[in-house]
Formats: structure tokens, C-alpha cells, sequence
């Protein structure tokens, strides 16, 4: 067999036998991205009766794996009385690491070597990941085709995981059990629930002050339920670390009896026993468990009263709090992690200046030398620093550290470290999985991790987790789109499997109007031809499509040839000017990027940036993590230094002179509106099709030509028109149904509406390079009834971005 050798690289595995075209699915993505490949050059179908033989013990829960995920893609039954491929794992082959697979996939066996579990997991996620490129651009009826490749491949670090905050939103069932399949197949194998009040065993009351926190009509968690999942999450061999913040925090960790300065008051035994009874029902509902997350971190406020109170040093209040709750850990036959902050002082000479130090002002750090080396220290970072000495000097002392970054470079360095020192690796999503009840933004929805920069962070951690000697070009940026990575893992969903489908004629594009859609197609690699997308068939033709809206580019040159220097509008206010137009940032300037620059802004995490889509502020960065997309349909204003925002030096913009949302503007030298991102009205409002057809379903390929300032604005309507004269209505919402090609969304959807998937998702060759489309299904309630035609409407906001439908079906 011929092969070519592959390291340290994409994979990339050309899709043959398609039944149709597969020019913009004819590779597979993997994440992480594996470290040696071999590909041949035979083809082999994975076809749908395979036998599963296992040769090691190890392998059952791999296995089990297989068999119920890979019918996600492909229709496949296993283990019947006839095969036309056999899937075997076996072990014994001494040069796999720990956690290490060889994959071998052969035109008529495929086989997975592993020494342990966890590498026999990793080898079926590595299949997975092919099977479900593959899927992608075949009929999922007709199996898959991979081409013949050995995968040798092993984890850097060992303990990789995210914690999934949603101490502030509550739990969502959905939203907890897709974590756990987009994790795995990410190949982390911890995940840590932070939970806080939502998490409560009956024999304890949640207080008044308490309950202050939660979310109106909010209610705990099902035990019954929670333990359902924690089964799920080792059906994915996912370790679960649970969360318990027991000294500050109160308004997320723990309903103390007596609550004491933002935190609990250390002397009374009563608040013990709550953080007992807690402890306990963890250790109930999670029966593996060996670590439990006890937090104490930012709690200077409580130790501050605590002391005042009981007049004693705050560090001896920390250390007996920390030991009281060590002991019953040890007791209870589980370890303890500490977040590091309260025990490290600025002052110490092993402080190297890295990261918060809250154990400074009341000198808690002292506590450190009064805790037992069993306890383990969580270091929470969201700089990013190229060696971490105070890691270090922890690990001299005789401290087993654990690493926690956020997003940005700390992502890539604490990834980088992890290996060097050792360290198990636990990702932050703090804040950021929320929720919201106002249908004025979120509705019934989970605003998806919030920033881009969160998306990017969840994989690009687990890459660089998983291969520390991965190329990075700019920060973070990992040779791919890693938001679009997340989000697509996030709204995967099975292929249609056996589906009948019909093609809807569109309309003819106008003239004047096709070269802009031309560009959308071309961006999208998409060809006149028949695409298979999740296993339907969808019809492209370049000269036709419903078209809504302005289409049309700013003219970006004849924009830039206004008089400089140019001044920033907030919310009517003239403000401070802008210190250059597409050029590197320095100290104490802000710099105002176009797409004209790339699609990111390639900045470091020193300064705070703001995205403006369609003359509004679309989100901020104002935790300096930096290299933002930039829009199409506006601009990012990057600030670092002092760099004041207000000529009167009122807020700066290190000091979120953006937070919540505004309008925001530019005016040249001679005061004029600078249009970028302002874009008129314009365009056909409406559009008719007829169909005299009865079906199912109707499914829509569309996209939005520019993006939207705000997630879940409504920007068009479809209208379907039944034969007798009834209608049924569908309100598209941006970034819940549909988005621009190039603009990756946060709203994760519940499954109360219409069905909303990716039907294509191309990861690009950088951050933020990624482009995608949407696919939104109707299902018909009534299908014996006629439907004689589908109306189109765009409002003022589709009017302003446009509205494309490229590609229409019905199925029967």
C-alpha cells in the first residue's frame, strides 16, 4: 500500500463514492488534530453491517460508544449474522502511550489499538470524527467512504477538562447532556458541574439571601436526573470533578446558615454542616468520584469580617476553614482542590507577577505553610504567561497544581506548560454559559458561552492540550476556526437517513443584484450542482436563488478617501479620534479595523476591543483577550494604554466605555458621517413561490448577507400558504435560525421550535476564517393538507443585510 506520512498536521481525507457532489465536504476535520498519519490510497466503505470484535477488556466502553453514535451518520446495524467489514480492538502493542491509540482503517477491517480505556475511547472518537466528515457530503443510506490510513496518535497531558459553569443560569438538560458529546468528541476527559445553589440535597434549606440569586421561578436540579447524566458523562469517558465554592461566593456556592461578608461565618458549626451535606451528595450521585472541587477563591471580603469578628489573623481563620473541610474530604475518601488565589501574596519572593494574587492585603498566603500537600492547588489564570515560576515554586513546596485558563493566550500557554510541569489542565467557562428569560435577548435560550473568544478557547485548549508542540501563528490562533469547531459540535445533529426529498425551483437572480450573490457562493465554495448535506439532496444553481434585501457592499474606498482624522459617536456624543486605520496597534492608541485588514484584528491580549455591526456595539472585549473578528457590516475599535474614549477624560476604554449596548458612529475631519456598517435600505422586500405540492417538511438553505448588530432580532418571515387558504407562520430570528455565512452565533436553541442545523461548516485556515450555513426545517403539522406556495418577507433588519435562500426541498 502507498502512503504518505503526515505529523503534526490537519488530517485531510478526500471522501470518495460520493452519490453527490462533495467539492465543499471533501475533507475531514479532526480536533484535536492528530499527531502521525499514513494515508493510502485504497478506498474503503464502511458499509452498514459490521461485527465488532473486542480482544480487551478495556475496550467495552468504546465499544458501546461505536454502536450507538455512529448510527448518528450512518445507518449501520452490528454484530448480525452476517458482516461486510469487522471492527476490532485489540491490545498488547507496547509503544502506545498511555491514552495513546493506533487507528488502522483497511478496505475490509478497521482496527483500533489501545493499552488502557481511555485509548480505546480516543481511537473510537478519532473514527467518529471521520465517519461524520464523510457523512457530511454522502448519503448517509448508502455508507461511507474513507480512504485507507494508520493513525498513531497520544495526549500531552493527561487530565484535560472544562468546567461547565452554570451556577448563575441553573441546568438545562439539553444544554448539559450536548456538552458532554462536544467535549468528548474533543477528547477531554474531565468535566467539572458548577452548579452552586442549583444543587442542594433536601436535608438542607436554601436561605432568603440565598435564594436572592437565583433567577426568577428557578428550581434545583433533579438528583434523579443528575445522576442519569453523570452516567452519560462516563458513557464518554468524561471524569466528573463536581463544584462546591465553600467560603466566598455565597451568591453562588453554598446557602450558608449565617452568611458573613460575601461568604460563610467561619465560627458557626451549622454552615458546616451544610458544606458536609453537600460534599456528601455528590459523592452519592457521582459513585467514581476521587476529586471534589471545594473553590475559596476571591473571598477577602469574608475573611476580612471574619477576622475583624473573632479578632484573629486572617490566614489562621483561612487555614482552619481549609482544614475542617480537608478532613472531612479525607474522611469522606476524597481529594480536595483549592482554587490558589487567597494563598498567594504578592508580597512572597515566589510571586513572579503572574496572575491574581488575592491573599496579599490580609496576608491569607500565610495559610499555604497550615494546610496538609494532599490538598490540590487550582492556579486560575487569564493572562497569558510563556512560564509560570509560581507554579513552579507551589509544585517545590510540595503541592500537587492543577492549571485553569480562561480564553485568549492564556489558553496556549498554560496548554504549552501543562506538559513541562506536569499538570492536569481544567479550562474556565466562567460566567458564560447563562440564560436568560427576557425574549427580548435569549427568549427560551441559552446565549451560547457568550463571546467568540469562549468558542475559540473550548477547542483550542483540548488541541493544545492534547499536542503542546502544535504550530500557533498569532495568540491562539491554531491554523483553524476553532469558534466554529465548538459551535458546530454544539448543533450537530444525525443525518437524515432514507429521507425523500423534492427540489423547489427558485427564481432567477436579477442582474444587477448577482455578482454580490456570486461572492456569497464563491466564499462558500459552492458550485451549480447537487450538494448532500446531512443526507438530503440539495439543488445549487448560481443564477438562481430568493434574494431580499441589500446585498450590495459599502464602498469601502470611496469611504476611506474622507478627510482624516476620524472621531468615534457614542449614543449621539462625539468622542475621542481614532489614532489609524488598519495598522498594528501601539500603546495608548485606538485603532480601527475593517475587513479590508483580514478577518481579525491579530491583536495581543494587552488592550480591550469593540465589535460595531450595523452602527451598534455588538459585544466587548473588555477582559483584553484580543484578535476579534472583524465584520463585514462595521468594524472593531481596539484600544490599549490609557487610551480615553471621552475627550472630556470622563471613562476610558479600558474601563468599558462600551459595556451594554450602544449606537456608535464615526464622523471625518469636516464632521460628516463615515458610513461603515450603516447600510441602507434597499432591495425587493418580498418574495412568492408556488408549490401545489403536499410534504412533510420543508427545508430552507439560507444565509444573511451581512451580519446583524444583536442575536435574536427578527429579520425576515416565512409564510407557508396551504391550499384551502390557511397559512402557518415562521419568524426568523437572527443567530437563533439563521446568520451571516462568516459569523459564528452564541445562541445554543432548544428544541421547542423549528429544527435549525449546520449544514455546512468549512474551519478555515486561521481564527476566524471559518464559513458556515444554516439549514432551517419546517415540519408540517398537517401533512395530508396541500401547500400551494411559500411567501418570503424581510423587515427593515433583513431589508439592511439581506436575505438569500440558495437552496429549497420538500420532503415527502
Amino acid at each position: 500500500m502507498r502512503i504518505r506520512v503526515i505529523q503534526f498536521a490537519v488530517l485531510c481525507v478526500v471522501c470518495a463514492f460520493c452519490t453527490s457532489n462533495c467539492i465543499a465536504f471533501d475533507i475531514s476535520f479532526i480536533c484535536p488534530q492528530p499527531k502521525r498519519v499514513a494515508v493510502g490510497n485504497d478506498n474503503c466503505l464502511i458499509p452498514y453491517k459490521i461485527k465488532i470484535a473486542v480482544d480487551a477488556n478495556a475496550a467495552n466502553l468504546a465499544r458501546q460508544l461505536l454502536v450507538s453514535e455512529l448510527s448518528r451518520y450512518v445507518a449501520m446495524t452490528f454484530d448480525g449474522t452476517e458482516w461486510d467489514m469487522t471492527l476490532r480492538f485489540a491490545a498488547g502493542q507496547t509503544d502506545i502511550f498511555p491514552q495513546g491509540y493506533r487507528l488502522a482503517i483497511q478496505p475490509k477491517e478497521i482496527l483500533i489499538w489501545a493499552n488502557d480505556c481511555q485509548g480505546f475511547r480516543n481511537g473510537a472518537i478519532t473514527l467518529l470524527w471521520l465517519v461524520r466528515g464523510a457523512a457530511a457530503c454522502q448519503r448517509a443510506d448508502k455508507g461511507v467512504s474513507l480512504r485507507s490510513m494508520v493513525i498513531e496518535d497520544s495526549p500531552d497531558t493527561s487530565r484535560r477538562g472544562m468546567d461547565l459553569q452554570l451556577c448563575f443560569s441553573g441546568p438545562d438538560a439539553d444544554f448539559m447532556y450536548d456538552s458532554v458529546r462536544s467535549l468528548a468528541m474533543l477528547k477531554y476527559n474531565v468535566i467539572m458541574p458548577d452548579l452552586g445553589l442549583f444543587y442542594m440535597p433536601q436535608t438542607v434549606a436554601t436561605s432568603k439571601e440565598a435564594a436572592s440569586h437565583l433567577p426568577p421561578k428557578s428550581k434545583p436540579i433533579d438528583r434523579t436526573k443528575f445522576r442519569e447524566w453523570v452516567r452519560f458523562c462516563e458513557k464518554w469517558g468524561l471524569e466528573v470533578i463536581p463544584k462546591v465554592n465553600c467560603l466566598g461566593h455565597s451568591e453562588r456556592g453554598v446557602p450558608w446558615v449565617s452568611a458573613f461578608g460575601r461568604g460563610l461565618d467561619i465560627d458557626d458549626e451549622r454552615n458546616y454542616d451544610v458544606i458536609y451535606a453537600i460534599i456528601d451528595a455528590y459523592i452519592e450521585d457521582c459513585p467514581n468520584i476521587k476529586y471534589i472541587c471545594i473553590g475559596m477563591d476571591e473571598a477577602v471580603d469574608s475573611m476580612r469580617e471574619n477576622s475583624k469578628k473573632y479578632d484573629k489573623p486572617a490566614y489562621e481563620l483561612l487555614a482552619e476553614h481549609i482544614n475542617k473541610v480537608v478532613a472531612y474530604c479525607k474522611k469522606r475518601n476524597v481529594i480536595p482542590i483549592v482554587y490558589h488565589d487567597m494563598l498567594l501574596g504578592e508580597q512572597e519572593k515566589i510571586y513572579w507577577r503572574e496572575g491574581v494574587a488575592n491573599g496579599t492585603e490580609l496576608e491569607t498566603y500565610r495559610a499555604r505553610a497550615l494546610i496538609p500537600k494532599s490538598v490540590v492547588i487550582d492556579y486560575w489564570n487569564y493572562e497569558g504567561f510563556e512560564r509560570y515560576r509560581t507554579v513552579e515554586n507551589f509544585q517545590k513546596e510540595g503541592f500537587e497544581v492543577w492549571l485553569t485558563p480562561w480564553a485568549g493566550a492564556s489558553v496556549r500557554t498554560m496548554g504549552q506548560n501543562a506538559p513541562v510541569l506536569g499538570s492536569s489542565v481544567i479550562g474556565s467557562t466562567w460566567i458564560d454559559c447563562t440564560y436568560t428569560d427576557s425574549f427580548e435577548f435569549g427568549g427560551k435560550y441559552r446565549i451560547f458561552y457568550t463571546t467568540k473568544w469562549l468558542h475559540d478557547a473550548i477547542s483550542n485548549l483540548a488541541a493544545i492540550t492534547w499536542n503542546s508542540n502544535a504550530q500557533v501563528k498569532q495568540s491562539f490562533d491554531m491554523g483553524f476556526d476553532a469558534g466554529l469547531v465548538t459551535a458546530s459540535l454544539y448543533w450537530d445533529r444525525p443525518v437524515y437517513q432514507s429521507a425523500q426529498t423534492a427540489s423547489v425551483k427558485l427564481p432567477k437572480i436579477k442582474p444587477g443584484i448577482s455578482r454580490y450573490v456570486d461572492e456569497i457562493f464563491k466564499t462558500l465554495k459552492l458550485k451549480s450542482e447537487k450538494y448532500n448535506f446531512k443526507g438530503l439532496d440539495f439543488e445549487i444553481d448560481k443564477g438562481s436563488a430568493v434574494v431580499l434585501g441589500n446585498v450590495a457592499p459599502v464602498d469601502v474606498r470611496a469611504v476611506m478617501s474622507q478627510p482624516k482624522p476620524w472621531s468615534i459617536v457614542i449614543d449621539g456624543k462625539k468622542c475621542a479620534k481614532i489614532s489609524g486605520i488598519n495598522k498594528v496597534r501601539a500603546s495608548n492608541e485606538c485603532v480601527l479595523y475593517t475587513r479590508d485588514f483580514g478577518r481579525s484584528t491579530r491583536t495581543s491580549q494587552y488592550g480591550t476591543e469593540a465589535v460595531i455591526r450595523c452602527g451598534q456595539t455588538h459585544y466587548c472585549d473588555t477582559w483584553g483577550v484580543g484578535n476579534n473578528s472583524i465584520p463585514r457590516n462595521g468594524y472593531v475599535l481596539s484600544g490599549q494604554g490609557g487610551y480615553n474614549l471621552y475627550s472630556n477624560g470622563g471613562e476610558s476604554y479600558d474601563n468599558e466605555a462600551f459595556s451594554g449596548y450602544h449606537t456608535v458612529g464615526l464622523v471625518d475631519a469636516n464632521d460628516d458621517e463615515v458610513a461603515l456598517g450603516s447600510r441602507p435600505l434597499d432591495g425587493a422586500s418580498q418574495a412568492k413561490l408556488v408549490l401545489k405540492r403536499k410534504a412533510s417538511s420543508l427545508v430552507f438553505l439560507h444565509t444573511t448577507a451581512y451580519e446583524a448588530a444583536h442575536y435574536m432580532d427578527p429579520m425576515a418571515t416565512i409564510e407557508i400558504v396551504y391550499a384551502d387558504g390557511g397559512k402557518a407562520v415562521c419568524q426568523l430570528r437572527y443567530g437563533r435560525d439563521i446568520c451571516s455565512y462568516d459569523d459564528v452565533c452564541f445562541l445554543y436553541g432548544k428544541k421547542d421550535m423549528p429544527e435549525r442545523w449546520l449544514a455546512y461548516a468549512d474551519y478555515g485556515q486561521g481564527l476566524n476564517d471559518g464559513v458556515l450555513l444554516y439549514a432551517y426545517q419546517w415540519k408540517n403539522p398537517e401533512s395530508d393538507r396541500e401547500i400551494l406556495g411559500v411567501n418570503f418577507y424581510a423587515n427593515d433588519l433583513g431589508a439592511r443585510i439581506g436575505y438569500v435562500v440558495l437552496s429549497m426541498l420538500s420532503i415527502n
